[in-house]
């Protein structure tokens, strides 16, 4: 079953389909959670990157970095304050490494 879904994410990424990816962003595994916040920074869309946005306030470190990842991925230069913000109160290691890196991602753009 959790092939299946995976292979689900790589369809919805083929086709810049964000619904289905949101559904299991919802979802309770995990690790399907994860590949569906990863899969949002692929599906370059407005709903995909204010689901991210959100998802920088979630209480799990892994969610956090994922959502922040994902963010850089998006390369979209009006998520760099919402990252950089999120550095000055985060105090998971890494979490932290995740804002450098899209930081220095996000620069590029300017």
């Amino acid at each position: 079953m959790f092939g299946n879904q995976e292979k689900k994410i790589e369809k919805c990424i083929e086709k810049q389909k964000v619904g289905p990816v949101m559904q299991m962003v919802n979802g309770k595994d995990e690790t399907l959670l994860l590949k569906a916040i990863a899969a949002l920074g692929q599906i370059a869309c407005e709903e995909s990157y204010n689901a991210l946005i959100t998802l920088l306030r979630d209480q799990r470190p892994a969610v956090r970095a994922c959502a922040v990842r994902a963010l850089g991925d998006l390369r979209d230069a009006k998520a760099k304050a919402h990252v950089i913000h999120l550095e000055k109160t985060e105090k998971d290691a890494e979490v932290l490494s995740a804002i450098h890196d899209t930081v220095g991602k996000l620069r590029s753009q300017d």
